[in-house]
């Protein structure tokens, strides 16, 4: 190509100097002309002797240094708002990349005016596992991994469009980015690169998946020093919050309600209270028991089509990696055991509540706290819309995907998506 865009490639650090040497050197060795490539590290407060590593050993990076932890969305907006680019490229400071990177992942935005953002594919650090290979989402804003656990080279064709791109590896046109607001600093960390992908699409703009364009990463390499609970907090909240701001009024209508009673079928199984304890009166017999519902027809008929498509655009040989990896992703447990603390059962006047269910009430709280400031933001995205949320909706990948998979919860969920035909929205594209 004559004439590539100037890019900035934002790594943002927070006490992780032991992932810098090698993001960073990597970077170094790049193919992308030096002439119109920046680097910067973002830094968040780090007190671990980060920056002096970056000042001694990678001079001519450029440091944005915010003072505070702010977030992934705060620290990256930063960057993103200091940088020089036409485009911006978000890496994460536990990766690295081989040197044609970003030559691949910026070229769909240069082809196609619309494609504004593009996602990398993100592989293990052995380079043996797929941790990324698309984004989906269900109805109630959870987001999914397209492709995780499958082996690498199984995976996964030519460019293609996706709801969102991984936060891990990707880039985005700057003066988009910055116009649609970036990434929602109130999430503070995670689900904010989906809710800036859905966003996007929202705003009239393409997203693209770029397999060629590889990230090598240690999972959860700075997110595994952080609580559990709170980690739970946010996932919860920001699922929330993404689909307030994002959804028009009449799927919101009939979607918000489900998504709220689904987040306190998921706090009550993670007290693991027995719930005849807590009533006056035994139960009568017949009464209601939805865990013995049975599994929910809509859930055959979207693996069906799935299915379907993948045999036509992969072939044989891609249904059946696809059929494997999603019955390793369904034996994985929703949470690791050692988390689940159950009350202790001696003491009949209380209960020990884990703090997974109670980050999950909290959730519900930031909504109502939340809730002003998200109300402008909705009126903003809505007023620029550009986009139905029918035509999106086929960019869910997994809408009526569980994302806790006891069999009472599932139970729940079918009943409320039949309820409140939530499954007519998404299979049949109802307006």
């Amino acid at each position: 190509m004559n004439s590539w865009p100037s890019i900035s490639v934002i790594v943002l650090n927070y006490n992780g100097v032991q992932h810098l040497e090698p993001c960073f050197q990597s970077l170094a060795a790049l193919n992308y002309p030096s002439d119109r490539l920046e680097l910067v590290c973002v830094d968040n407060g780090s007190t671990d002797g980060s920056m002096a590593l970056m000042e001694e050993q990678f001079p001519q990076v450029r440091l944005v240094k915010t003072g505070a932890n702010l977030g992934f969305a705060g620290g990256n907006n930063a960057g993103a708002r200091a940088a020089r680019g036409e485009f911006i490229a978000f890496l994460n400071n536990d990766t690295r990349v081989p040197p044609d990177w970003l030559r691949i992942l910026v070229q769909p935005c240069l082809e196609e005016s619309d494609v504004v953002c593009a996602g990398s594919k993100i592989v293990s650090w052995d380079g043996r596992t797929l941790e990324f290979g698309g984004g989906a989402l269900n109805f109630a804003g959870y987001g999914f991994q397209q492709g995780i656990l499958c082996s690498e080279g199984e995976c996964y064709g030519p460019p293609r469009e996706t709801l969102y791109a991984c936060g891990a590896g990707m880039v985005v046109q700057r003066d988009v980015f910055l116009e649609s607001d970036g990434f929602d600093e109130d999430f503070f960390a995670f689900y904010e690169d989906s809710d800036l992908g859905w966003r996007l699409w929202v705003l009239g703009h393409r997203v693209m998946f770029v397999p060629d364009s590889k990230v090598y990463h240690r999972h959860h390499g700075t997110a595994a020093a952080v609580d559990d609970w709170k980690r739970r907090l946010l996932y919860e909240r920001n699922a929330l919050f993404s689909i307030v701001k994002n959804y028009d009024d009449a799927h919101l209508d009939r979607i918000l309600p489900v998504a709220l009673l689904l987040l306190l079928k998921r706090a009550q199984h993670m007290t693991g209270a027995e719930a005849e304890s807590y009533r006056i009166a035994p139960e009568r017999s017949g009464s209601p028991d939805y865990a013995k519902e049975a599994s929910s027809p809509w859930t055959l008929a979207h693996y069906a089509r799935e299915a379907a498509h993948t045999l036509v655009q992969e072939g044989p040989s891609g249904l059946i990696t696809r059929a494997q990896a999603e019955v390793r992703r369904r034996q994985a447990p929703t949470y690791p055991p050692e988390t689940i603390h159950r009350p202790d059962p001696t003491d009949p006047a209380f209960e020990q509540v884990p703090r997974q269910a109670i980050a999950h009430l909290l959730a519900a709280d930031d909504l109502i706290r939340y809730w002003p400031r998200l109300m402008e933001k909705r009126a903003w995205i809505q007023a620029h819309r550009r986009r139905s949320d029918s035509e999106i909706f086929r960019l869910f990948g997994q809408p009526l995907e569980p994302n806790f998979f006891a069999d009472d919860y599932k139970a729940a969920q079918s009943i409320l998506v039949k309820a409140f035909e939530i499954d007519r929205i998404f299979s049949r594209g109802e307006e």
